[in-house]
């Protein structure tokens, strides 16, 4: 059984949908798998542009500027861009997956410690610098 929503679509481009991530108010986040040229399999996460954003111009330039400064930033603690197709009808980017906790998911059920935040935030802090 699949555990891509019916919502979700099969695909976008090349990418093949395994299931959506999250939905916030301008986008949807999709983890996709596709198959390189030379073969190898690559996963990743696909943010795509809602539709009635997409119509809008100003939306549009926003998620253009964001998909190029975070293409300029380079860091351990972020997740590099794979792709992205930003005069499709639905701009998209496509970001490394990084297989992990939900961080949202982590605080709601377990909490975090003083520690926890301290650690988080230092590393936020040095993606920053």
């Amino acid at each position: 059984m699949s555990s891509r929503p019916s919502t979700a679509p099969e695909s976008i481009d090349q990418y093949r949908v395994v299931r959506q991530i999250g939905s916030g108010g301008a986008a949807d986040t999709y983890e996709v798998v596709w198959t390189g040229d030379d073969g190898t399999e690559g996963r990743g996460c696909l943010k795509r542009l809602h539709a009635h954003c997409a119509r809008e111009r100003r939306s549009r330039e926003l998620f253009a500027r964001e998909a190029r400064i975070a293409g300029h930033l380079h860091h351990g603690n972020l997740v590099d861009i794979v792709d992205h197709k930003l005069d499709a009808e639905r701009p998209y980017v496509v970001f490394q997956f990084i297989n992990g906790v939900d961080l949202r998911a982590l605080r709601r059920e377990a909490g975090l410690t003083w520690g926890q935040v301290m650690w988080i935030g230092e590393r936020v802090a040095a993606a920053l610098s």
